[in-house]
């Protein structure tokens, strides 16, 4: 209970901190829906009309909270409440703040150390599947120890 309260808060706060950096980056045209009845229907409906001109992100069914609007920012499908979509979403989650790193570091990194602040950031990321690509070497190569075994 503990674990799912722990990622539900910190995931909730990632997404939003990454969904403001993605708005004040891209200054997209948001369109905010309110009401007491029918908004995702509304919402839906707007979104499809929008889309045939625009390129359109909605949360979808009725997501529209704390998760499913930094989401739908981010073009990350909503987790909800579900810990195992939590854990899902963290793996998306990643990929997207790499991307909007690197982004931004491509943006105002420059010069001499520039290039070294971006190589420091990149390393920790590399380094993993160079050594998972050395393990595999040693495994399945020609002297490996699965070749060796077989």
């Amino acid at each position: 209970m503990v674990l799912k309260q722990t990622l539900t808060t910190y995931g909730a706060s990632i997404l939003r901190l990454m969904a403001k950096i993605v708005l004040r980056m891209r200054k997209p045209i948001v369109v905010g829906i309110t009401g007491s009845v029918g908004k995702s229907s509304a919402k839906e409906a707007i979104a499809l009309v929008l889309s045939r001109n625009y390129q359109v992100r909605f949360s979808p069914g009725n997501y529209n909270n704390e998760f499913g609007l930094p989401a739908a920012i981010l073009g990350i499908e909503s987790p909800g409440r579900s810990l195992a979509r939590w854990i899902g979403a963290f793996v998306q989650i990643a990929q997207r703040l790499g991307l909007l790193i690197a982004s931004i570091m491509h943006r105002t990194a420059t010069g001499r150390y520039g290039a070294l602040a971006r190589t420091i950031l990149f390393l920790p990321q590399v380094i993993p599947l160079v050594a998972a690509g050395i393990i595999w070497g040693w495994l399945l190569g020609l002297r490996g120890l699965i070749n060796q075994i077989l």
